[in-house]
């Protein structure tokens, strides 16, 4: 990935967003912001598809996949371009977004041959990336987190395989693991925290017993790993070409007990 690209994702001014999140946005604003020549440059690095010329095929197209956009402020205001004969200018909309987002990188489309780094095996790139990953710290939640907790402020519960939410009162919610075994915790961010947890691990675990800092803590972890995300990606990215390199991490990235690639995403 160009580094001035790369760049923008780090600073969270561009950020891959889940389908059920981009339900929320407004459809205009999206579909402007690849009809702007830096919109289409950012899903020729990432997607091996062409992006369809009709906007509803488009919109299905885009909405497929965690998409890379901006904030949901500037696509309400890249929603609100009035079309210059019938069609939205390319030009106006990159205008729109320099404001929000400051000199675009100009990132040049070249052939392939000239562009994409020297192909390793598919096998020894995976390989590659696991070892890489392995040198890394990569967070164990909660264990990490829990340091300036006393025991006597934290709750240990005991699961088996993924949980799920299956009623909720009040602050009251009840959970359930495969053995069908019941969880009863105080707060839907203390039960969401468990269903997480539950996607890549069982046994027991400790959580704070308040609330507000369980949040706290899990919002730390997950900024952890997101940016782990982004540091493998740009590895991958120095063997294999951007478009082949995302679903290389998304496989080496899910050997890990950690929450699953796509996941993070949607949080």
């Amino acid at each position: 990935m160009p580094e001035p690209i790369f760049k923008l994702f780090n600073s969270d001014q561009i950020r891959f967003f889940s389908p059920e999140e981009m339900q929320e946005f407004p459809v205009d604003g999206i579909l402007n912001f690849f009809e702007s020549s830096f919109g289409q440059t950012l899903w020729r690095l990432l997607n091996e598809k062409k992006l369809p010329t009709d906007r509803t095929k488009r919109l299905a197209e885009i909405n497929k996949y965690p998409t890379p956009l901006p904030s949901v402020e500037v696509l309400t205001t890249l929603a609100n371009l009035r079309p210059q004969k019938g069609q939205i200018q390319p030009a106006a909309v990159d205008q729109e977004l320099e404001v929000w987002l400051g000199p675009l990188p100009e990132v040049k489309a070249t052939s392939a041959k000239k562009t994409a780094p020297k192909e390793k095996k598919t096998s020894d790139t995976v390989d590659e990336l696991t070892d890489w990953i392995k040198k890394e710290e990569i967070p164990l939640f909660p264990d990490d987190f829990l340091f300036n907790i006393p025991e006597a402020d934290q709750t240990t519960y005991s699961f088996a395989g993924q949980l799920k939410i299956i009623d909720t009162f009040f602050n009251q919610v009840v959970l359930t693991d495969q053995n069908q075994n019941e969880i009863s915790v105080e707060g839907t961010s203390q039960a969401e925290a468990l269903v997480l947890l539950s996607s890549y691990r069982s046994g027991k675990v400790s959580l704070p017993q308040d609330e507000a800092e369980t949040i706290v803590i899990l919002e730390r972890y997950l900024e952890q790993l997101r940016t782990l995300q982004k540091r493998l990606l740009q590895h991958a990215t120095t063997t294999w070409p951007d478009k082949k390199a995302a679903p290389l991490v998304r496989t080496v990235w899910n050997k890990f007990p950690v929450p699953d690639y796509d996941q993070l995403f949607r949080r």
